[in-house]
């Protein structure tokens, strides 16, 4: 019985843009190279060729994903007890008398123009 060993994984890693020029690679072929030169960020090339073997390189800046925190019970109680005080709250006397002031212009509105439609 022949058992084939996985092939070892391993991060490809260069020293810069001349780094990633030295890069020996095959024809139609990619990868994503981490760059070493600067210690302060992560940076890594997207290298990638062509059918004749010509690189074309892209750099990327990474960063840390934090996955977003999934809310709790506690999160959902604490939001459901806000929504039903906005709407147990009673509405100003000032906001209903402005609607009825916009309702009341609304037909005025339509009325004369009507009338214009009717004059011409």
């Amino acid at each position: 019985m022949n058992y084939q060993f996985p092939q070892p994984y391993q991060i490809v890693k260069v020293n810069g843009e001349r780094g990633a020029d030295a890069l020996p690679m095959y024809p139609r072929s990619e990868v994503l190279a981490l760059d070493t030169s600067c210690t302060d960020m992560i940076l890594a090339w997207y290298i990638t060729t062509d059918d004749a073997g010509c690189k074309t390189k892209t750099l990327y800046k990474m960063d840390v994903y934090n996955p977003p925190r999934q809310p709790n019970l506690n999160d959902v109680m604490e939001r459901l007890q806000r929504l039903e005080e906005r709407l147990n709250e009673k509405p100003a006397s000032g906001n209903i008398e402005s609607a009825q002031i916009n309702t009341d212009k609304q037909p005025d509105a339509v009325t004369n123009q009507a009338t214009v439609e009717r004059s011409e």
